[in-house]
C-alpha cells in the first residue's frame, strides 16, 4: 500500500462520541471490521487441525509469540497476598518493550524496516496495561489490527486467513490465558456475570463461525462435560468454555448468564450472526474501549478540526493504576457512558465503565481454594 506520511507512533485520537462516531462512519473502521470478518468467514465449518500452509510471515509472527512464552517463564510473579495485579508484569512487559524493535526486525522485511515504529506499538499493548496490570477486549483487538496492519503492508493476505485464526490466534490467546493466571491481570471495564469473558470476546466470535453447520455438536452442547472433553482442542468456542469451568466456581448459568442464555440458540448459524453485531455494537462503538485505539498512517483517522481538540477528561489514574473520579458525577457517568444506548444485540444491558477496579478471578480462586465449575 502506498502511504501519504511516514511510519509514525500510533496514537489514540478518539476523545468523544463525537469523535468515535466519526470513526464508525470512517474507512478505517470498515477495513478493520472486514479483516476480522474476513477471518471468521475462514474458518466457518473447519476445527483448528484444518490444513493450511504457512507463509513466511506467518512462521515469523509465531516465532515472536514464542519469544514472548519464553519472556513470560524467565518473569515469575512476585509473592504477594494481594487479589490484584501482580506487579511483576510491569518486568514482563518492560522486556517486550525494549525488545520490540528486534521482534518486529523478524517480521518485516529489509524494505519495511522502518514500519517497525508503528506497527511495533500494537504489538507491545496488545498483552494488557502496564500501569493497571489489566487486560480486556481492546488490548486483544490490538492483536488484531497488528495482524491488520501487516495485510495492509502488503504481508499477509486473505491465503493466510485460516492459519492466522487456526494457529496464530490460538497461540495468541493460550499465550494470553497464562498471563493472566501467573499475574493476575485484572479484567479491564468487566461486564462482571453479563460478559462473555472477563477478557476476550473474539475467541467466541470465530469459534462461533467454526462451528457453523456442524452435523453433531448443537449450541446446547456446551454445557456437556464430555463434548469439552472431547472437542475443546478442536473448537475455540467449547475451548473457552470449558477455561471458564476451570477458572469460576460455581454453575455455569450463574457466573456466566449470557453464555448460557446463547447457548440456547437454535443454530451456530444465528451465534455467529449475533457475535459479529456485538463485535461492533459493544466493542467498535464503546467509548471507554476506542478511546485507547491507537491511529497512524497504516490504520489512519484525521479528525476533522473541530472533533481533534482535546476532550476534558472526568476522571484520572493514581500511581497504582487505579480509576480515580473527578468532582462532576454526572460529567463522569456520560464521560464513561454507563448507560449504553438501547439494548445490547443479546438482549442484555452492558455496563461499561473503566472506573471499575476487578480483582482477577484466578486470584479469587486461588485464594480461596475454589473448585471447579459445573453446569448443575
Amino acid at each position: 500500500m502506498e502511504h501519504s506520511e511516514q511510519f509514525r507512533v500510533p496514537t489514540a485520537v478518539i476523545h468523544s462520541p463525537e469523535s468515535l462516531e466519526y470513526f464508525i462512519n470512517h474507512e478505517s473502521c470498515r477495513g478493520v471490521v472486514k479483516f476480522v470478518y474476513g477471518l471468521a468467514d475462514s474458518v466457518i465449518g473447519k476445527g483448528n487441525s484444518v490444513q493450511c500452509a504457512p507463509s513466511e510471515t506467518c512462521l515469523s509472527i509465531l516465532q515472536c509469540l514464542k519469544q514472548v512464552d519464553k519472556w513470560l517463564d524467565e518473569t515469575p510473579a512476585l509473592p504477594t497476598v494481594s487479589r490484584f495485579g501482580n506487579p511483576a508484569f510491569r518486568q514482563f512487559f518492560d522486556k517486550i518493550e525494549k525488545n520490540i524493535d528486534a521482534l518486529m526486525a523478524s517480521v518485516l522485511p529489509d524494505r519495511l524496516q522502518l514500519a517497525a515504529v508503528e506497527v511495533g506499538t500494537y504489538f507491545v499493548h496488545c498483552f494488557g496495561d502496564r500501569q493497571r496490570i489489566d487486560y480486556g477486549s481492546g488490548h486483544e483487538l490490538n492483536f488484531i489490527v497488528w495482524l491488520y496492519c501487516l495485510e495492509r503492508l502488503g504481508l499477509l493476505d486473505s491465503n493466510d486467513y485460516t492459519f492466522l485464526v487456526t494457529r496464530i490466534f490460538s497461540s495468541y490467546l493460550a499465550l494470553m490465558r497464562r498471563i493472566q493466571q501467573q499475574y493476575w491481570l485484572e479484567p479491564a471495564g468487566s461486564h462482571g456475570v453479563w460478559g462473555l469473558d472477563d477478557y476476550h470476546f473474539l475467541p467466541f466470535l470465530f469459534g462461533a463461525a467454526q462451528l457453523v453447520g456442524h452435523k453433531h455438536i448443537r449450541p446446547r452442547a456446551i454445557t456437556s462435560l464430555d463434548v469439552l472433553e472431547g472437542f475443546a482442542h478442536e473448537f475455540i468456542y467449547l475451548q473457552c468454555i470449558q477455561f471458564i469451568l476451570q477458572v469460576k466456581t460455581g454453575s455455569f448459568f450463574e457466573h456466566s448468564p449470557m453464555l448460557w442464555d446463547i447457548s440456547g440458540a437454535k443454530s451456530w448459524d444465528k451465534i455467529n450472526t449475533g457475535m459479529r453485531k456485538m463485535f461492533e455494537g459493544e466493542v467498535l462503538h464503546k467509548l471507554p474501549i476506542m478511546r485507547h485505539f491507537m491511529f497512524g498512517s497504516i490504520v489512519q483517522l484525521n479528525l476533522p478540526k473541530e472533533l481533534d481538540q482535546p476532550h476534558e477528561e472526568h476522571h484520572h489514574h493514581d500511581a497504582a493504576g487505579v480509576c480515580i473520579p473527578n468532582a462532576d458525577p454526572a460529567a463522569n457517568a456520560q464521560a464513561t457512558n454507563v448507560v449504553p444506548k438501547g439494548p445490547s444485540p443479546v438482549g442484555f444491558r452492558v455496563v461499561s465503565c473503566c472506573t471499575q477496579h476487578i480483582p482477577s478471578a484466578f486470584a479469587a480462586k486461588e485464594l480461596s481454594a475454589g473448585t471447579k465449575g459445573t453446569f448443575s
